[in-house]
């Protein structure tokens, strides 16, 4: 099912991305544009603009890699996206297979009425929510092969899941507010979760009481139980006690 084909559909989404009017205008033009050769005839844009036909995986990569131009100055490579100034979303976040950029940055998100999926990246390597308190879903982090810092250091409360398996480099979150909730899936398998960061997932868990979790930490390089404290081994078997589903490399 193909998506929007009008080039105005552009100008509509670009102000989810905080533009205003003449912003927007300008990311149309200029992807109209690119797809023109550098040609700025009002002809030859009307004449391209029925490429903005895309599935759903090609818009999904046009925005990504707008978004990486628009934030990087338009240089290729290294860039970096940051949201703002909005401090809620009334929608989920996802962002898939982007393979140009290499930090998020949301300073200014306070509250996301939604899940936060961003997955299966080859360039991420640090997400920023510094503001965020409240997420209603999920937050997915799967298979962003080269993704190491996460910080959702204000963050209370997930509203559902809380998954990074498969970031294989993932060694530091960032989430000493956060209040677990039971029922709550919270998966970090073959990942490389540091003794630190797995001793502070382990004592938000055991200061919530959580008593029907699933919680699997086991794979990759995670911080074995050896590794841990005489605190984060005793926090472990609380868990464990308390009746959760319960597992971490020995």
């Amino acid at each position: 099912m193909p998506e929007n084909c009008h080039p105005d559909a552009l100008a509509a989404a670009a102000a989810c991305y905080c533009f205003n009017p003449k912003q927007s205008d300008a990311v149309t033009i200029y992807l109209l544009n690119r797809i023109s050769g550098l040609n700025l005839d009002p002809d030859t844009l009307a004449r391209n603009a029925k490429y903005f036909c895309f599935d759903r995986k090609t818009a999904a990569a046009v925005k990504n890699y707008l978004l990486c131009q628009i934030a990087n100055g338009g240089s290729p490579g290294g860039c970096q996206f940051i949201w703002g100034p909005d401090p809620t979303v009334l929608g989920p976040v996802q962002i898939i297979n982007d393979d140009t950029s290499t930090s998020y940055e949301f300073p200014t998100l306070e509250t996301l009425n939604g899940s936060f999926n961003v997955g299966f990246s080859s360039t991420l390597q640090s997400i920023s929510l510094p503001s965020l308190v409240t997420v209603t879903g999920t937050i997915n982090l799967d298979s962003d092969i080269v993704l190491t810092t996460l910080d959702i250091s204000n963050l209370v409360t997930i509203g559902a899941d809380f998954n990074g398996s498969n970031s294989t480099l993932l060694a530091t979150i960032l989430c000493g507010s956060w209040v677990p909730t039971n029922g709550t899936n919270i998966y970090f398998t073959d990942c490389a979760l540091s003794k630190t960061t797995m001793e502070l997932i382990l004592r938000r868990l055991v200061l919530a009481g959580v008593t029907t979790c699933d919680i699997g930490l086991t794979g990759g390089t995670n911080a074995g139980l050896a590794s841990l404290s005489a605190q984060g081994q005793a926090d472990a078997a609380t868990l464990t006690g308390l009746g959760n589903a319960f597992a971490m490399n020995p």
